[in-house]
């Protein structure tokens, strides 16, 4: 078993792990700015306004199931740092740090040193859709990842004899945060109890310490529930299933395959693909039983993933089957270990062809992050054209409205109308100051909707960009909201 004082003599590896991890992720930071659409900046924005005292929210805006567990994590980085872009992707890369040391260091203590030095690395090393979802600030990933793999000690605890209340009571903290941090963990952890359904019967008198557990970790959920006036539903299931099973099928069989297989350097993919489907026949084999828990814990999460999703018209978007793709590396390393067992040269073979490529396909993504680091976002420039002429209360589309908030530090508010996602604080204000720009993407629906049965001001000037279009008004209005403005502002009812 590994012990924990001596973790100073496995430092050079764990620098490694630093390494491969900015060699694999890194080029996301140097393109962050131009990646980021509004999904990524709410988080930014409201790192902000909690650092600066104004907001202590706890679940991303307009929602009841996603909480900020990774922005709350991050923001003694982004107070020395900034509340940046970039300063969030290096914190997502030291979160992948940090899971690849959990891994060598739990596979070490059961016995499976192999097993924890090849799936640190591939951890740290990744895919191309792994780490890009991996690194993008909206999507609450690193933090699910750590406490999902979390289950991993818990099966090796409740697989002993004795189970402490003590374990029973961290197991509920780790169910209630991962409950409030990322409503698919709901899929993954209780697969914990059910591959260790005797040991629980075993200890009934001891499981009610599972409940108060629960409860502490879940409090950050609970806390919104009481706080936020805002939200007229508690819990708004978001599952839908889908009327035509074809679709759901069909986007399985497409959409999901492509994100996995075709991203990237195709003999990359290829390679881990190949050993991800020789770690689950040797999984029938393993006679470890932790470890085959384990494995067969996450792999029935994962199947509870695609089939439940796949079942759904609500998750038809590839980055909620990321749980698929991480399966990759998991068993990919799993594979790679069982060759090193039984043959050493074998496995030293294939380590250096996953490396060799691995670094090729860094190279090509270096590459390509490099050349959108070289111009300005158009959200930024945005940005600077409504600061330079004052212009600080606006209609917005969603996709552009909160990345131009980000780019001017919080100082525009964007009424996103009709959209879940709202920010309230930029509503209030925006609907009490009336708009005086109004920005779309250009072309879209949405902007011909708003000229044609909307926007009915007669002095206006309009500027356009490469993609976003601003109308701007002589006199701020928000004519469209008049009728309800007062019953808006009533019904808001707080001051930012």
């Amino acid at each position: 078993m590994l012990q924990y004082r001596k973790l100073s003599h496995h430092i050079p590896f764990f620098f490694v792990l630093v390494i491969v991890s900015f060699v694999s992720k890194g080029n996301y930071i140097i393109s962050s700015e131009e990646n980021l659409d509004s999904d990524g900046a709410i988080p930014l924005l409201m790192a902000t306004r909690i650092l600066e005292f104004r907001e202590f929210p706890f679940f991303y805006w307009g929602q009841n199931y996603m909480g900020l567990l990774e922005v709350w994590a991050s923001l003694p980085f982004l107070f020395f740092f900034g509340a940046t872009i970039q300063t969030f992707v290096v914190v997502e890369i030291l979160f992948s740090v940090m899971i690849s040391i959990f891994l060598y260091i739990f596979f070490s203590s059961i016995k499976e040193k192999e097993l924890g030095f090849t799936l640190s690395m591939f951890f740290a090393m990744g895919h191309p859709i792994f780490n890009f979802h991996f690194t993008n600030s909206s999507e609450n990933y690193s933090s699910s990842i750590f406490l999902s793999l979390s289950g991993f000690y818990l099966i090796k605890f409740f697989s002993e004899k004795f189970i402490s209340k003590k374990i029973y009571f961290l197991s509920g903290i780790i169910f209630g945060l991962g409950f409030y941090n990322r409503e698919i963990l709901i899929l993954i952890l209780p697969w914990v109890f059910v591959l260790t359904f005797f040991s629980h019967i075993a200890n009934y008198k001891k499981i009610v310490y599972f409940f108060p557990g629960f409860l502490l970790g879940y409090t950050p959920a609970i806390l919104h529930y009481l706080t936020n006036p805002h939200y007229k539903k508690l819990i708004k299931p978001s599952l839908k299933f889908a009327s035509n099973l074809n679709s759901g099928i069909e986007f399985l069989k497409e959409e999901i395959f492509q994100s996995i297989v075709i991203s990237g350097n195709i003999y990359f993919i290829i390679l881990l693909l190949a050993l991800c489907i020789s770690g689950i026949v040797f999984l029938f084999s393993e006679k470890n039983i932790v470890l085959k828990k384990c494995l067969l814990y996450y792999s029935l999460g994962a199947l509870s993933v695609l089939l439940l999703f796949g079942l759904s018209e609500s998750y038809m978007l590839v980055r909620y089957y990321f749980y698929l793709q991480i399966g990759v590396l998991i068993f990919s390393g799993y594979a790679l270990s069982i060759i090193f067992k039984k043959k050493k040269s074998s496995a030293l073979f294939i380590a250096t062809i996953v490396f060799v490529i691995f670094f090729i396909q860094s190279f090509q993504d270096w590459k390509k992050n490099l050349n959108l680091f070289r111009k300005d976002p158009e959200a930024k420039l945005v940005s600077d054209y409504l600061l330079k002429h004052k212009l600080q209360y606006g209609f917005c589309e969603y996709w552009a409205g909160y990345v131009v908030s980000y780019f001017s530090k919080d100082q525009i508010h964007c009424l996103i109308y009709l959209d879940k996602q709202s920010d309230f604080t930029s509503a209030y204000k925006v609907i009490e100051n009336r708009a005086s720009f109004f920005l779309f993407k250009k072309g879209s629906n949405f902007e011909k909707h708003f000229i044609k049965n909307i926007f009915r001001i007669k002095a206006f000037e309009i500027k356009e960009f490469e993609n976003q279009v601003l109308y701007i008004s002589h006199t701020p209005t928000l004519d469209f909201l008049e009728p309800n403005r007062e019953n808006l502002l009533q019904e808001l009812n707080f001051h930012p």
